[in-house]
């Protein structure tokens, strides 16, 4: 997993600190120094800005750590690519308990891949979504193991690594209740590991961000004009930002560093819009997925994909930007998990009927 994710995005290393990389990073001084780490639990990502909605204090503690060695760009990319390496290798050992060695070799392999991950790895700001993921997956492993303490600490350290990291609640309580078959009373029991951590984070972002954006931020209509859309035409430009993350997931083409007004053109219509049209096709096909795959590697890949997308991609809550390649990091967890289990399936039929003649 190392070997592989230095050889693919190694050429990072020596390149400089480029657009949010350094208006978010390398213009802070308070960054620079340990001795701020109290302040970074206790203030908005972005200091003195609360209207951003954004509290992710480990992430930012990762960054001044990173100074404390080098203020040069190359470790924190170094960084970067480990936390890559390192989360491949838990989509692996994740999925072996699911299926098939093969088949958990093929996931770990997409993960490492996919052309879409090379926002979140090589920009410095991408550390969030690496963080998160990491301790997401930490959380769900120990819950593999019935490890529910040890898991209640790593969602804790995924929601402080950045918001999306919550998601984590919704999958747990699928796995239990579909893969356990967990009786209502034990599951409650089971849950309440993650009470307190949930408690704490939620008076320290409060703290941070007061009561206008706790739950919320200030989306500007430059970086996401879907903030400002009327209902059904938010709506359908949201299918078509679904439509155009999948394809970039599987193609590599077009990548930008910024989506920002007037990029992704508003849909007014369904049938005016063929990318629109699929992003509908896609979100339905992935909830009857989950609900009709069930107890099987498809469905956990479904709830993890519909969950962690859900968060980015403006159907209900209005984000910071109306799209980045960086925000698929989690949801294409669940993707590979989908496409690997569907290829393993394709294959074993493929050998039943080549045995046939």
């Amino acid at each position: 997993c190392i070997i592989l994710s230095f050889f693919l995005f190694g050429n990072v290393i020596k390149g400089k600190f480029v657009g949010d990389d350094n208006y978010i990073i390398n213009s802070r001084a308070d960054l620079r120094s340990l001795k701020n780490i109290p302040d970074f639990f206790t203030s908005s990502a972005y200091p003195g800005q609360t209207w951003v909605g954004l509290y992710r204090p480990l992430t930012l503690f990762s960054y001044a750590l990173n100074f404390t060695f080098s203020e040069k760009p190359a470790g924190f990319h170094i960084l970067n690519i480990f936390l890559h390496a390192l989360n491949v290798l838990l989509v692996f050992l994740i999925t072996c308990k699911f299926a098939s060695k093969k088949v958990a070799y093929l996931s770990s392999l997409l993960f490492l891949f996919l052309p879409i991950h090379v926002e979140s790895v090589t920009s410095i700001v991408g550390r969030g979504e690496l963080l998160a993921l990491l301790f997401f997956a930490l959380a769900f492993y120990a819950i593999q193991h019935r490890n529910y303490k040890m898991s209640s600490i790593m969602f804790f350290l995924s929601v402080l690594s950045k918001e999306i990291g919550i998601v984590f609640i919704p999958v747990f309580i699928f796995f239990e209740t579909v893969w356990r078959k967990t009786p209502a009373r034990e599951l409650f029991k089971k849950t309440a590991y993650f009470f307190p951590p949930l408690i704490i984070y939620s008076v320290l972002r409060y703290y941070a961000l007061g009561s206008d954006y706790f739950l919320s931020s200030n989306s500007y209509s430059f970086f996401n004009p879907i903030a400002v859309m009327d209902f059904l035409p938010g709506l359908l430009t949201a299918f078509k930002v679904l439509c155009i993350y999948i394809q970039k997931t599987i193609f590599p083409t077009y990548f930008s560093s910024d989506y920002s007004y007037n990029q992704i053109v508003a849909v007014n219509s369904l049938f005016n819009s063929w990318q629109a049209l699929i992003g509908v096709i896609i979100f339905t096909a992935v909830i009857c997925l989950s609900v009709t795959k069930r107890d099987s590697l498809i469905s956990l890949g479904s709830i993890i994909f519909l969950f962690s997308y859900l968060i980015i991609s403006n159907l209900f809550v209005k984000i910071g930007t109306i799209m980045a390649e960086r925000l698929m990091y989690m949801p294409s967890f669940g993707l590979v998990l989908i496409l690997s289990e569907v290829f393993s399936n394709l294959l074993k039929n493929y050998k039943k009927i080549t045995k046939l003649f």
